[in-house]
């Protein structure tokens, strides 16, 4: 899994805890120094440059043009089909299986930030959901628009599902559920998600 999926899941939660926290100097846009944050610390320095300049000459072309046809016939192409919904589903869990396993390494993360967070997939959905520890105030026009000024974060984690399963017909889900199971905010990024 690349990166992009855990960026903009620790751009969700810090926005969420920052709107949710009820400290009027909470800034819920906040995101980006903890993203700098994590692209600094897993960023490698390349340090070794290269020593030798390449001694070998070029050989000379070749002098005959090949006489023989090739007698392969070249693999035939994909069908073009659409993927059933049943394929699209079973790659989406797929994907779920190795968000989780990185989710899982963060939550140390998500305990200090009063959440706790776990993918799901639910068919062509990989949903992924913050559900708050205690009772929150939660106002989800402030979190939805602290979201959008991210948009091109979330975009970038469908067009990641959308690689990996091979079908834009996938919806990423930011999910915020309260500590009673009581849902608070479906935030759907898709094909047609341009929040600006």
């Amino acid at each position: 899994m690349k990166r992009s999926c855990i960026l903009a899941l620790c751009a969700a939660i810090l926005i969420s805890a920052a709107a949710c926290s009820n400290d009027p100097a909470a800034d819920p846009t906040a995101a980006p120094t903890a993203e700098a944050t994590i692209e600094a610390s897993s960023t490698p320095e390349v340090t070794a440059e290269p020593t030798e300049e390449p001694t070998a000459e070029p050989t000379e072309e070749p002098t005959e043009e090949p006489t023989a046809e090739p007698t392969e016939e070249p693999t035939a192409e994909p069908s073009g089909e659409p993927m059933s919904d049943e394929q699209i589903a079973a790659k989406v869990s797929e994907y779920t299986e190795a968000v989780n396993a990185q989710y899982a390494t963060l939550s140390d993360f998500f305990a200090a930030q009063g959440m706790s967070c776990v993918a799901k997939a639910e068919g062509a959905d990989c949903v992924t959901e913050y559900t708050y520890l205690q009772q929150v105030e939660f106002d989800a026009e402030q979190i939805t628009a602290a979201l959008d000024e991210k948009w091109s974060t979330y975009k970038a984690m469908y067009d990641e599902l959308k690689t990996f399963v091979g079908s834009e017909d996938v919806r990423v889900i930011l999910r915020y559920v309260n500590f009673d199971g009581t849902k608070l905010l479906d935030y759907v990024v898709d094909k047609t998600y341009h929040a600006e």
